[in-house]
Parts: structure tokens; sequence; C-alpha cells
């Protein structure tokens, strides 16, 4: 049996170490309040996310999975300037890196298929012997008019990205004096270059996109059969397009589903676009403003995932034409504003992960993609119309949007590759499931780099 001073003791030792423990409890608690709850609430809540990133994604190694250290700062008096300082940092602070989100972040965005007709400038002669023109006419360099769901979607997270976007065959030319065969200028090609990043607020639940593509829009500079020098018949379209800037607010936050919705607004920042035939100069300015409401879902079941964007395309503005004699007969006169028509669009995406690897380097992951895309104008276009004089007698001429009310389709087809444990290099191409007057290019190839922070 024990002794008596032997069991004090014991009783005595266990009273001054709870003590103790109580003491340091309440000492790390008044120094380092939020951290510790912070700390605290992330590892629970990785606990299970640990689990269900190794199910579903398996052989990607995640810093994540050990337990996070607390933070230990020193000892600050509160005051009115730390507490906003702190919500400042709490406001515009990146999106938590769970193992959740990691995996969602890691899911392949949707490719894409971009490009809208630009309008169509038509110019018929009176009588015989006049000049026909027949060409596009393109605001912002061939650019405008962009889809939220490039590159994109439903999670909000933080990233840089590259697209490259070639369109064969996506402009049309026709100029001749009536009765010559002679034609000037068919079809030309367009190559266009975006720069975009997106940038996460409130803790990851929205963010904010912006983007500016650089368009090659071919330009023509020819002189017209029989008319010489002064039949001249030239395009010029710039190669700035318009800054778009998309805010993204998620709705649904689950284990595999994630749903959210957004604005986004493009800013009249490209370029005018005119056309000059023989003596007159058309000139369309750039002034329209499009608002771009949207819904985005994505749901990853591991080794397949879908994305699905529908998308309202609304211009609020509206682009003057002016037309200019080069003559100097008559001065510059005002043809009208023109608005273009609200557009609808519908796009979806199916994949399914290949392969993936375990390795941190090189090659860690490789998707396939299969897209479907629907875009359909609800409202009727507008058009302005008037007669010029030209060289061979006068003209009427009419400015529309290259195409009526209209509903057209695309698949898209491409490769995803995940590079390291950030990057993404995705190869596609996007074909028209339509002919005619309404198949606005032949066939597309994109090229898409990005990197997640």
């Amino acid at each position: 049996m024990p002794r008596l001073e032997t069991v004090s003791e014991f009783m005595l030792l266990s009273v001054l170490c709870t003590v103790a423990a109580l003491s340091s409890t309440c000492a790390a608690s008044e120094l380092v309040p939020e951290d510790a709850v912070n700390n605290a609430v992330l590892y629970e809540s990785s606990a299970d996310d640990t689990a269900v990133e190794q199910v579903q994604f398996r052989g990607f190694q995640s810093p994540f999975f050990n337990r996070p250290t607390l933070a230990t700062t020193t000892p600050q008096r509160s005051s009115r300037s730390a507490d906003r300082r702190l919500q400042s940092r709490q406001l515009f602070a990146q999106a938590p890196a769970t193992p959740r989100r990691r995996r969602l972040s890691r899911t392949p965005d949707m490719l894409g298929d971009s490009f809208q007709p630009p309008f169509l400038l038509t110019l018929q002669p009176q009588g015989p012997g006049g000049t026909f023109v027949k060409s596009h006419l393109s605001l912002a360099a061939g650019s405008a008019r962009a889809k939220v769901s490039e590159h994109n979607k439903a999670l909000p997270h933080d990233r840089i990205y590259f697209n490259y976007n070639h369109f064969q065959n996506a402009v049309q030319r026709t100029a001749f004096i009536d009765g010559v065969t002679q034609i000037v200028g068919q079809t030309a090609n367009v190559d266009r270059f975006t720069l975009g990043g997106e940038r996460t607020l409130f803790n990851g639940d929205m963010s904010i996109a912006m983007q500016l593509p650089l368009t090659s829009f071919p330009d023509a500079d020819v002189t017209l059969p029989g008319l010489g020098p002064a039949g001249r018949f030239k395009s010029d379209m710039g190669i700035a397009g318009n800054l778009s800037v998309v805010g993204k607010q998620l709705l649904v936050n689950s284990e595999d589903l994630l749903v959210s919705c957004g604005l986004g607004i493009e800013l009249p920042t490209g370029a005018d676009a005119s056309v000059l035939s023989e003596t007159n100069l058309f000139s369309v300015e750039n002034e329209s403003l499009f608002l771009q409401p949207f819904v985005a879902l994505t749901l990853d079941k591991g080794d397949a995932f879908v994305h699905s964007f529908l998308q309202l395309d609304v211009d609020v503005g509206a682009s003057p034409l002016t037309i200019t004699d080069l003559t100097g007969a008559a001065a510059t006169i005002a043809a009208g504003e023109i608005t273009q028509p609200t557009l609808v669009h519908w796009d979806t995406t199916t994949g399914i992960w290949l392969a993936r690897s375990e390795e941190a380097r090189g090659i860690t992951g490789i998707a396939a993609i299969a897209e479907f895309h629907l875009s359909s104008a609800v409202s009727s276009p507008e058009q302005l119309s008037g007669d010029v004089s030209t060289l061979t007698g006068p003209s009427d001429f009419v400015l529309a949007p290259g195409s009526s009310r209209y509903t057209v389709s695309y698949v898209t087809a491409g490769i995803h590759a995940e590079i390291g444990q950030n990057q993404s290099l995705r190869v596609a191409g996007v074909f028209p499931l339509h002919n005619g007057v309404q198949q606005f290019f032949d066939s597309e190839v994109l090229v898409q780099f990005g990197r997640r922070y």
C-alpha cells in the first residue's frame, strides 16, 4: 500500500500541472485568438478533404495532407488601425488552400469557341457600271463580344492565363465594278491573342477577372480594276480589343458541385473600324457597352467532370456611323447609330482524366475534353441605310450585323495537359455545325496556357 506522503505529493503535482496547462491555454488564446481558431477550423475541415482528395485525385501529392502548424505572432495591442488592416487582408485574401479547393482548382477549365460575326457593309450601285462592295467591318479588331465561358469554370480561383485563337476564313470581302469579273479579296484568317487573370475576394467566395485581347485582323489596301488610283478599296480594323471585367460569386459550394453567377462588363476600349470605297470613307466608332450576366456550373466526380455556362449578352450602348467624302464635295455626315442584337450563349463541357501521375514535375495529368456551344440572336438586328455618290454614279449603302437573327452551334475537342502542380497547356479544334450564311468561320485552332496560384 502506498505511503501517504507519496499520494499527497502525486495529488499536489497533478494540481500544479493542471493549473499550468490552463494558464498556458489562456495565455495562448489571449495572444493569437484568431490565428488559433483559423488553424483549428482549417485542420478540422481538412481531415475529410484529405481523404476525398486521396480517393478522387489519387496520385497527386498535396502539401496540405499534413496538419498545419499554428501561427505564432508577437502580442499586439488592439487598435482600430490594426482591425482595419486585418479586415483588408481578409477581404482580399487568396482562396483557402484546402485539399478540396486545390482538387477543384485542378479541374480543367472550359476551352471555348469564341468568334462573333462582325458588321457587314454593302454598297450597291443604282445604275449599271457602278462599284459593288460587300465587306466585313469589325469593331475592336474583331474581338468584340467576348464569352465568359472562354478558359473558365464556376470556381473562383487565383490564376493568370494566355489564349491563342486562329479562325480560318473568318473574313469575307468582295469589291468589283459591275460587269467586270475580277474580284478583290475573298476570304482571310483572323488570329487573336488574349492575356487575362483572375483574383479571389472574400476568402474565395468571389473573384474578379480581367482580360485584354489583341487581334491580327487582316486589312485590305488594293485598287479596284478599271478605276486606277481613285478606285481604291481599303479597310482598317486596328489591333486593340475591348477590355472585359468579370465578377463571379459562388452560390453552391458542395463536395463535388459548384454553382456560381456573375456579371461581365465589356468596355469599348478597342479600335474603331473603317472601310474606304473609292472616295467614300465609312467609319464606325467603337462605343458599344456590353453587359453579360451568366450562371455557371461545375461538377467534379474525380475522373470525370462537367462544366456548363448560360450567358446573356446585351448591347446597352450604340456605335455611330459617319461617312466622309474625301473629294471635298461634301463634309462628314452622321448616318446614325447602330445597336448590336442581344445574344444568348449556352456552353457545356464533358471531360475525363486519361492519366495522372504522382510526380511533382513534368506532365502530371492528361485529360480529354469535348464541348458543345450554342449561340442565338434573340432580338431583331438593326441596320443603317442611305445613299452616297461614287465615281461611277450613286449607290445605296447598308450597314447591318454580319448575319440576320441567327442560331449557330459548334463542337470543340481538345487535350488538357497538367504540368507540375499549377500549370496547364491545352490544344483544341473547333468546328461549326452549320453551313452557308450562318457559318462564321470554317474551323478554329486554339492554344491555352494557364497558371494557378
